[in-house]
């Protein structure tokens, strides 16, 4: 005797069919343009990752190259500019010991203290910070634009400072005295809201494959 089949079932049978088709549907998405972070794919994301790592972890980051109009990237400086704007602009250097002043035949001459010596970056300047490249997100599918490959996503580093570096007078005197302290300013403020210092990239795939777009698309 056959076995009968209910409406019910047979319901049943049809709905268990099309979510089995959405499901795999879902996943074939899923893979082929990656998910979580972006669009951008499991190796895609991890390429450019690695690429960000290897242009920040380690470096000297938080660099100023100028204090005031006096450059700082080697030492000791002799102030050519007015002797007191000269002051003002490394008295908070100063403050937190980490550069001394003396004159010297008329001149205010600025040398590094043992505790500047450590930020101190022959022909960079003084560098305040160190990053840690966690994650990228929002990372998109790579795109044509121009004749070339083009990928975007936007890095979540961990900043690190001294403690001086955080304190409100600190950062006044960055955005008073150091040309182009803006992005210093974003990682120290970051760092003092417990929150990941946020960059965006542009990348472009190269014959022997992805770097980082330094904006001449080389």
């Amino acid at each position: 005797m056959k076995k009968q089949i209910t409406q019910t079932q047979r319901i049943g049978a049809v709905y268990g069919k099309r979510a089995a088709q959405v499901v795999a549907v879902g996943l074939a998405v899923a893979l082929l343009t990656g998910c979580g972070n972006g669009a951008g794919g499991g190796s895609l994301n991890r390429d450019l990752l690695q690429l960000v790592k290897a242009e920040y972890e380690g470096q000297p980051q938080g660099c100023m190259h100028l204090v005031g109009i006096e450059s700082v990237r080697r030492f000791p400086v002799q102030a050519t500019g007015f002797r007191t704007d000269t002051r003002e602009s490394f008295s908070a250097l100063i403050a937190n010991g980490l550069v001394d002043m003396a004159e010297s035949r008329g001149a205010d001459v600025y040398t590094l203290t043992p505790a500047g010596e450590a930020f101190f970056h022959e022909g960079t300047g003084l560098c305040i910070a160190e990053l840690s490249v966690e994650r990228l997100v929002n990372v998109s599918a790579p795109y044509e634009e121009r004749g070339r490959t083009y990928a975007t996503a936007t890095a979540e580093m961990s900043a690190s400072a001294p403690e001086f570096a955080l304190e409100d007078r600190f950062l006044h005197f960055l955005r008073g005295h150091i040309a182009g302290s803006t992005e210093i300013r974003n990682m120290l403020t970051a760092q003092r809201a417990g929150e990941p210092y946020r960059q965006e990239f542009t990348f472009i795939r190269q014959d022997d494959g992805w770097a980082i777009d330094d904006g001449w698309g080389r």
